[in-house]
């Protein structure tokens, strides 16, 4: 297997892009196709971190791809 075929390593690339405020990466990102969220347990996801940094606009693009409700909300509740 791949590197670009793990989901984990595939969601911290997506991590780091997001945690350097990589936005347009960010979207050549999901434009690709690989994996936005895949469940992590107690970690923060690329939300998470996009929601907390009050990049309103990576937020955005995020939300857009983001495919589960549940982490959505978690996020959202946890930057207020």
């Amino acid at each position: 297997m791949t590197l670009q075929n793990q989901p984990e390593t595939n969601i911290d690339h997506l991590k780091a892009l997001v945690k350097s405020g990589k936005l347009f990466d960010v979207q050549a990102y999901i434009a690709s196709g690989k994996p936005v969220w895949i469940p992590q347990g107690k970690k923060r996801t690329a939300l998470e971190l996009a929601a907390r940094s009050g990049f309103h606009s990576m937020v955005e693009v995020l939300l857009g791809a983001w495919p589960d409700r549940d982490s959505i909300d978690d996020a959202l509740r946890g930057a207020i």
